[in-house]
């Protein structure tokens, strides 16, 4: 059965060391990148009741910083991950709906314009992480 999923969703990644990584949907994406969706990590707990609304952790790769990930969204709908809440989206996680795929700008699913080579490196990646490379990313918590 295929879970409907929306922005500001709450939803827990059960991780391998038994804590919990409450996570947070920032883009729900409808159109050409209905398979993946963007997300923030709230905290990592040992429970999985819901949290109270805070920034983001930040995670590192060969890029640099960032905080938020994009995933695919086979694991909302197959049940893996599971949505426990909803909290509206901050003002400052607004921010996070601006990313860059292929030299595009976007917000969200809204295609902004084409980037300059030079502000490439301005902006979130939109670089899909499977099942594994997010809990490489949790793993850094």
């Amino acid at each position: 059965m295929s879970k409907k999923y929306n922005e500001g969703d709450i939803f827990v990644i059960p991780m391998n060391n038994e804590k919990f990584a409450i996570c947070q949907i920032v883009c729900a994406f409808k159109g050409r990148f209905k398979k993946a969706f963007s997300f923030g990590v709230i905290g990592i707990q040992s429970d999985s009741s819901m949290p109270n609304d805070s920034e983001f952790l930040t995670f590192k790769n060969s890029r640099g910083e960032f905080d938020i990930i994009f995933s695919s969204s086979e694991n909302i709908k197959n049940g893996d991950w599971i949505i426990i809440g909803n909290i509206p989206i901050t003002q400052k996680k607004e921010a996070l709906k601006i990313y860059q795929s292929a030299g595009n700008l976007y917000r969200c699913d809204e295609h902004i314009r084409v980037l300059n080579k030079e502000e490439y490196k301005s902006f979130n990646v939109m670089g899909i992480a499977g099942y594994e490379l997010v809990h490489q990313y949790l793993a850094q918590h």
